[in-house]
């Protein structure tokens, strides 16, 4: 579990579902800047905005149970096309840090077939969920440069 001595906070449905918010709140519960905490009933909350969204029970289903694991396994989320990256840098990076890039690799087919496709929104919404405990497997198995092809500005 991710436990700091600083803060805790409790994570509600607002800003567990947003991605670009739950990723930086993960991330700062990664480094020790605080503790995360939710409840049943802010995932039953959540569950209940995935399926209004369009996502299936099942697969609402499945997501919480994944992210109820997820402070002991903070998650790299690669996109998986240029438009839903493009998306992420204009209305999620520009705004917060004034500057948001696009990058363009390749990943050893046989590597990424362990990751189920994600989707987590409208149709070009498909990333992968690798453990943060992975990453160095994944950045081994990167072939060739990281591109960055796009970058957008404030």
């Amino acid at each position: 579990m991710i436990h700091s001595v600083r803060f805790t906070a409790v994570l509600d449905t607002n800003v567990v579902y947003p991605l670009i918010i739950r990723d930086l709140l993960f991330w700062f519960a990664y480094h020790d800047l605080y503790t995360p905490k939710w409840s049943e009933h802010i995932f039953d909350e959540w569950k209940k905005v995935m399926i209004e969204k369009g996502v299936s029970e099942e697969e609402a289903t499945r997501r919480i149970q994944k992210a109820n694991s997820a402070p002991d396994q903070p998650i790299f989320y690669p996109v998986m096309n240029e438009e839903y990256a493009i998306q992420i840098s204009r209305e999620w990076n520009v705004p917060a840090y004034g500057v948001g890039y696009v990058v363009k690799l390749a990943v050893r087919k046989g590597y990424l077939e362990k990751f189920n496709v994600e989707n987590v929104g409208g149709q070009i919404h498909n990333e992968l969920w690798v453990p943060a405990e992975e990453l160095e497997e994944f950045n081994s198995n990167i072939v060739g440069l990281i591109e960055v092809t796009k970058e957008f500005r404030g």
